[in-house]
């Protein structure tokens, strides 16, 4: 696959890397949510448990801005790719995410407003416009997950409380003496495991199947802290470190979190290009 796919692919991922903001670093109150939350006494061992913790300190977040650090990996070959990222999320179905690179600058923008696609190549100048559903085809349909399905999985701790809360068929059991399984599944048959610790009520990793049991995406949560609402004073914990893997595409996606913003000033405008194509002509570059 080429890289310049490859990082498309980077680009809807970091979607579900990065859409978990709050405030900014400096909100920060400790370098590990697990020493506030159990002390606390946030241990969790039934559903009951791990729905009141949720509702004490998961809050819903309609508005993000997140800069992060990419690294991208993959099993066909031994490069790495490295970029900064800076995504912007309204809801419902606002999404900007752009990567740069120094000395090069900013290599690509993808813009989606409502089923709109946009992405442009600042080194051609060029635009390419379609649907969100082109898009996806066009960066290997990263296992079949749609943006919005990215999104959500990015809010993983608002996710496992609305998954908990609303009707659908839910499993939660016990995992040994450390964790919780929580087992959905949605409406277009896709397969979603949270492994949620008893210690902190936190999500370590989640996986997400299609209706055939095959693996499409798994996220592991390597480390959270807690930060502070700049308005609110409410602390909550976010993801801070995290790994994806792509069985299908053997890709490897490493993000850390640099800085976030909960009440930003967010800009949809398209990028102006000298050239604008449909979606379906959108070619990828080997080098980027």
């Amino acid at each position: 696959m080429p890289y310049m796919r490859r990082i498309i692919v980077a680009a809807f991922l970091l979607l579900t890397i990065s859409l978990t903001a709050c405030s900014t670093r400096r909100g920060f109150v400790s370098a590990y949510a697990k020493d506030a939350l159990q002390s606390n006494e946030q241990r969790v061992s039934s559903r009951e448990d791990l729905q009141r913790v949720l509702r004490q300190r998961t809050r819903d977040h309609d508005e993000l801005w997140v800069k992060s650090g990419i690294t991208v990996r993959s099993s066909n070959t031994s490069r790495k790719i490295f970029f900064t990222s800076v995504v912007m999320y309204q809801a419902p179905d606002k999404l900007r995410f752009a990567g740069s690179r120094v000395p090069v600058g900013t290599l690509f923008d993808v813009l989606l407003l409502g089923e709109r696609a946009m992405v442009f190549f600042n080194r051609e100048g060029t635009l390419f416009v379609g649907s969100a559903d082109e898009l996806a085809e066009k960066s290997g349909a990263i296992g079949g997950l749609s943006p919005r399905d990215l999104v959500s999985a990015a809010l993983i701790q608002q996710q496992l409380k609305e998954v908990l809360e609303s009707h659908q068929p839910c499993l939660v059991e016990p995992q040994g003496p450390d964790h919780l399984l929580v087992a959905t599944r949605r409406a277009n048959h896709q397969n979603i495991f949270f492994m949620v610790r008893r210690a902190d009520g936190l999500v370590q990793e989640t996986l997400v199947r299609n209706a055939a049991g095959e693996d499409q995406l798994r996220i592991r949560y390597r480390k959270y802290e807690m930060v502070e609402d700049g308005e609110t004073k409410v602390l909550e914990p976010f993801p801070t470190e995290m790994e994806l893997e792509i069985a299908s595409q053997g890709v490897t996606i490493s993000a850390e979190v640099g800085e976030y913003r909960l009440h930003p000033k967010l800009n949809f405008s398209p990028q102006r290009a000298r050239r604008t194509y449909p979606m379906s002509a959108m070619q990828f570059s080997e080098d980027f």
